[in-house]
């Protein structure tokens, strides 16, 4: 398609549940702008949609694997699984964009992302967040980015690409127990984060989150040198992914929200 809004279900949304988009093809030209895998654009409630082997391929930006751009909105219970996504900037693996009074929460996001140009995230591409205030903030938690390939020439972060300015950390803030194993790769090595791409003094910030320990940037684990803002403590290994008590525990996550079923199988 062309234009300002592409979805595999709607180009703009007003709100719903209970969608899927599977085994998909979703295309857009070089004046293409606002594309996902379900919806281009969404406001109000998004909730309990999920997008699987599904292919984005786009000349243009905001672009996502839920939504191209959200406002207003709160995004939950979704989840994308082997999607891929190509495009210019703005791209994530659940959000192109996410803008003001706008939250992401319980989803999950297993993508393989390429931008030909920069604002690449797990699972936002670019955070609007420039008049985040407590009346007007932007939250994402309890998410799982995993298994994700990231790869633009800079703002590239497992969690978000490029933030506008500093989070706003104060009342009514929502930023904590995300679970990011992403590899990354980026022309820019000093905008690329695990966390957050463009500002990875911002890391610090991220209550209760946690990385797998054998993610990449550039084909290095992180350490000390890569990622100065990320603690020792805040690195899981195989293991740890495999005990209830990593998530109930460490991460916060609720059994209502998460099944912890599966790792009584060793899954």
């Amino acid at each position: 398609g062309h234009g300002l809004y592409i979805g595999g279900i709607a180009g703009q949304y007003g709100g719903g549940s209970f969608n899927k988009v599977e085994n998909c093809n979703i295309e857009g030209t070089s004046n293409s702008k606002n594309i996902g895998g379900a919806y281009g654009n969404t406001n109000n409630g998004i909730e309990r949609n999920a997008v699987i082997d599904t292919n984005i391929n786009v000349d243009g930006e905001i672009t996502g694997g839920i939504t191209g751009t959200m406002h207003s909105t709160n995004l939950t219970y979704s989840y994308t699984k082997n999607v891929n996504i190509i495009g210019t900037s703005r791209i994530g693996g659940i959000a192109g964009e996410e803008g003001e009074s706008s939250s992401i929460y319980v989803t999950y996001t297993n993508s393989n992302i390429n931008g030909s140009k920069n604002s690449v995230g797990g699972l936002i591409g670019y955070l609007n967040n420039k008049n985040s205030s407590e009346s007007n903030s932007n939250n994402f938690y309890y998410n799982a980015v995993y298994d994700t390939k990231l790869q633009a020439k800079s703002n590239v972060g497992g969690l978000i690409g490029e933030v506008n300015k500093e989070l706003y950390i104060g009342m009514n803030s929502k930023i904590h127990s995300n679970f990011i194993h992403t590899d990354i790769v980026s022309e820019d090595i000093n905008t690329a984060s695990l966390g957050i791409g463009n500002r990875e003094n911002q890391n610090q910030y991220l209550e209760n989150a946690y990385y797998y320990k054998y993610s990449s940037i550039n084909g290095k684990n992180p350490n000390k040198q890569n990622e100065i803002f990320i603690r020792e403590n805040q690195y899981l290994e195989e293991n740890d992914l495999k005990k209830k008590e990593t998530y109930t525990e460490k991460l916060k996550w609720s059994g209502g929200n998460w099944n912890f079923e599966v790792l009584t199988n060793n899954k």
